[in-house]
């Protein structure tokens, strides 16, 4: 496998836009999850959504999964209630001792009388079925606790103690509500890395991510089988790194 190095731009379609005539794209990181081999020569993370081309991770910043580069959580999402959304997260290069996670947000853009959002992180496994990337156990230490989203605004948990990464490995960020009625941000389902390609829809449609029912609670220790591919936009949770 070619180096990713100087490759952080991945466009919609997911060829490489990077500056090194490296011609490395997204499939490319796809295939080496799916063939365990390894990231150490990519310097940039997968989901770094508000933070630009930034290559390594620098102070405490908020990351939003799911999203590629120089993206926002610019739309908005209504949930549904008791679902799982699983949402990828790439460390990508970081220094000895990095990357630590610190918290975990939701941003609610209208609340929804007593209910509540819930944020994990998980770590990644080859499905023996189909030899896809899929959520496996909750990282300890990583569920959010209930974020009340009854209100308006940004809503996070602090983790402490903080958590740390593995760097250059791949988690998934997974997301769950209480109820229907709040509406929270959302990265704009274009602009999601289509980490299980696209469908063959006109125009395509990115597959970004996993879903599957679980009833409201805290999360589950093992991610749930039989999920089934997000083929629209999903929610946006937010990691803050140091």
């Amino acid at each position: 496998m070619a180096s990713l190095t100087g490759n952080p731009y991945l466009d919609t379609y997911g060829a490489a836009s990077g500056l090194d005539n490296d011609p490395i794209g997204f499939r490319d990181l796809v295939l080496a999850f799916r063939n365990n081999l390894s990231l150490e020569s990519c310097d940039y993370m997968i989901g770094q959504a508000n933070s630009g081309a930034a290559g390594l991770n620098v102070g405490d910043q908020w990351y939003v999964a799911g999203g590629q580069f120089g993206t926002g959580a610019t739309t908005t999402f209504s949930p549904t209630a008791g679902t799982l959304y699983a949402l990828p997260f790439f460390t990508g290069n970081q220094p000895i001792g990095f990357p630590v996670l610190n918290g975990l947000a939701v941003n609610v853009t209208t609340g929804g009388a007593g209910s509540n959002c819930r944020v994990g992180l998980y770590t990644n496994v080859l499905s023996p079925a189909t030899a896809a990337m899929y959520p496996q156990a909750l990282v300890a230490g990583t569920d959010s606790g209930n974020l009340s989203s009854a209100a308006t605004g940004f809503v996070a948990a602090t983790l402490a103690p903080a958590v740390p990464l593995a760097p250059n490995s791949l988690y998934w960020v997974v997301f769950n509500c209480s109820a229907t009625a709040p509406v929270v941000s959302a990265v704009p389902a274009t602009q999601y890395t289509p980490i299980f390609g696209y469908t063959a829809a006109n125009p395509p449609v990115a597959r970004i991510g996993w879903t599957v029912a679980f009833a409201f609670a805290a999360m589950p220790a093992t991610f749930p089988a039989a999920a089934t591919l997000v083929t629209v936009s999903g929610p946006a949770a937010f990691l803050r790194l140091a």
